[in-house]
């Protein structure tokens, strides 16, 4: 050991800390309770962190809870992170996060960087989507922002953060949108006449800002103990949270009893638990495992953990949009039509999606139900109309068990549907082609996108987005560096398909900073 060397620093420690209460390092005026200056004239010479295997196992030197505030770097994640609260954070910074930042920086320049996301979601009607990134898992927005649907002034906007907190779910509806965040929080913006934001609109915030629009980003209210899971909105008229406890909670417009809570005037702005799936609970264990809904005609759907399949709000008997020949009229009470589906010995359905005139439902066993009016052959069953749940062939899908269903979405009179080795689209093309067909005419029957040319062969695919005017698709590897990357169809202006699209494709393009 270098005795000089050691020596004065160690004078400087004890006559910092007996003085002042302040830690000095190379330094005899420490600005801070702990303050280390670099000798290296240089300035060459870094702080080394303690290392740990991993965070969570972090103990102090009594073998207790490491208090608030403590920094290691952790070994498996490979970057540093900081205990806050009862938790610790994600990393502070890592090849990612610099990776998001450099993209961020330069997205005004329209860097071609190809946009990797975790979630996807399409606005329902003006050129607004969201993405929560791969890299830091904050939410982005990209398009354009009317009635604050980006939490901006009006105008076009290149991808770019719109919340810079950890999420693990989005939605977007008419010019608003939702993020669930990790630790379970919601968050809103936008566009909040019914109170669907869970926001009452008439509040003002911070003596200015009324609730419609919410102008800024801002944490909705949830029941005492209740953190969200996932969320999904409908226009601007209602909206459905799920809660950790498997319950269903609906804020919004309550007209047709689209809320599901037993009522049809006025508006709920506040989120408030369905009475009957918490009945349904207490009585049987059974909880809320996917929901869905529309703003046409006000309606909502939900899939139980039994596998069960419950429909309320406005039904048409003839068009059997919410697959019942029998069912008309608004319905007030959440009621099982699984009994409608052909379903084989153990079958069940895992999921749902609706647009108000039909719907899709998927099952356990892979197969796929079509039902309802089939409006411009929006569920691929041809030019004829009005289904009670019918199983749909998708042509080119292998039957083998390798190409399962991934995800499913029907907006306006379309519908896409995601395999492991394809994309698939049927329905109304909506001007310019949101079915990425290659093509702006409609299609009667699911029709594979033209998508292969641009993503390798060796890549799979998981979560799609529709909305009026475009849509959207989650490909690629696992890699935890540059997966899944977004690819997306339709109408781009206004910087809706990332910052090098602007203008209408009817073929997939990446979507890129």
């Amino acid at each position: 050991m270098n005795v000089r060397k050691f020596f004065f620093p160690a004078l400087v420690l004890g006559y910092t800390v007996g003085v002042k209460a302040q830690v000095g390092i190379n330094t005899t005026t420490p600005q801070g309770i702990f303050h280390m200056q670099n000798t290296n004239s240089a300035k060459q010479m870094g702080v080394v962190m303690p290392i740990v295997d991993s965070a969570s196992i972090t103990l102090t030197p009594t073998s207790t809870t490491p208090v608030e505030a403590t920094v290691v770097y952790d070994n498996t994640a490979k970057c540093l992170k900081l205990k806050r609260d009862a938790t610790w954070t994600d990393c502070l910074l890592d090849k990612a996060g610099v990776s998001s930042v450099v993209n961020q920086i330069l997205a005004g320049g329209n860097t071609g960087v190809p946009i990797t996301a975790l979630k996807i979601a399409a606005g329902d009607l003006y050129f607004d989507n969201l993405f929560i990134s791969r890299e830091d898992g904050y939410v982005y927005g990209m398009g354009y922002s009317t009635l604050r649907s980006l939490a901006k002034a009006d105008g076009p906007y290149k991808p770019s953060i719109l919340l810079a907190r950890p999420a693990v779910d989005i939605s977007a509806g008419y010019a608003n949108g939702l993020a669930v965040l990790k630790n379970g929080e919601l968050w809103a913006w936008g566009y909040n006449p019914y109170g669907s934001l869970g926001l009452d609109p008439l509040s003002i915030v911070n003596g200015t800002y009324p609730y419609n629009p919410v102008s800024m980003v801002s944490k909705v209210p949830l029941p005492a103990g209740i953190k969200a899971v996932r969320v999904r909105t409908f226009g601007n008229s209602h909206t459905f949270v799920l809660g950790d406890d498997g319950l269903l909670y609906a804020a919004g417009q309550n007209t047709n009893y689209r809320t599901g809570l037993g009522t049809n005037t006025g508006n709920t702005t506040a989120f408030t638990v369905l009475p009957f799936f918490k009945n349904l609970k207490t009585t049987t264990g059974v909880t809320v495992v996917d929901f869905n809904g529309s703003e046409n005609f006000g309606q909502g759907v939900a899939v139980t953990s039994d596998g069960k399949l419950y429909v309320w709000g406005n039904s048409n008997n003839t068009q059997r949009n919410l697959a019942s020949a029998t069912l008309n009229g608004d319905i007030a009470t959440p009621t099982d039509v699984t009994a409608n589906f052909n379903l084989l010995a153990g079958e069940k359905i895992i999921r749902c999606v609706v647009d108000g005139y039909q719907g899709l439902a998927l099952t356990n066993k892979d197969r796929l139900y079509g039902f309802g009016y089939n409006l411009a052959g929006a569920i691929g069953l041809g030019s004829s109309n009005n289904f009670s749940p019918t199983e749909i062939t998708i042509t080119g899908k292998l039957t083998d068990g390798t190409d399962p269903i991934m995800d499913l979405a029907i907006e306006q009179n379309a519908a896409i549907v995601s395999t492991k080795l394809n994309i698939y689209a049927t329905g109304q093309a909506n001007g310019i082609s949101v079915l990425g067909v290659g093509d702006n005419n409609n299609r009667s029957a699911f029709t594979k996108m033209s998508i292969a040319t641009i993503v390798p062969t060796t890549y799979t695919y998981g979560e799609v987005a529709l909305g009026n005017y475009t849509s959207l698709i989650i490909s690629g590897t696992a890699a935890a560096q540059g997966g899944s990357k977004v690819y997306g169809s339709g109408i781009g202006y206004y910087n809706s398909l990332g910052g090098s699209v602007t203008y209408p494709i009817n073929s997939p393009a990446n979507v890129t900073y």
